[in-house]
């Protein structure tokens, strides 16, 4: 008898996405919002014209390395089973030992 392992898995009711104004974070909100996942994108950058226009879709415009950038996140999110991609590209040279809050 042979049996194969299997995942599955459901999506939240909300996803988190940080650098989402461009490459993989933008390619992400547009494969979430397409499964029908409401989405929030951070980003320095507004959001790209064919997100800005969905109704799952709304933009946090902001630092990622800012604390207010997500009070702002989190409050469009609050009280539903959420998930968070951080695809934001912040250039800091060093050790993780040597970082701190900008």
């Amino acid at each position: 008898m042979s049996s194969k392992a299997s995942i599955s898995f459901g999506l939240p009711e909300v996803v988190l996405v940080s650098g989402a104004a461009s490459g993989l974070g933008h390619e992400l909100c547009r494969l979430l919002v397409s499964c029908g996942v409401e989405t929030v994108g951070v980003d320095i950058a507004p959001a790209q014209a064919d997100l800005a226009v969905d109704r799952l879709y709304r933009h946090v415009a902001g630092d990622v390395a800012q604390e207010a950038t997500w009070q702002e996140a989190v409050r469009n999110v609050q009280g539903r089973t959420l998930g968070l991609v951080t695809s934001a590209a912040v250039l800091d040279v060093g050790t993780v030992m040597e970082a701190t809050p900008r």
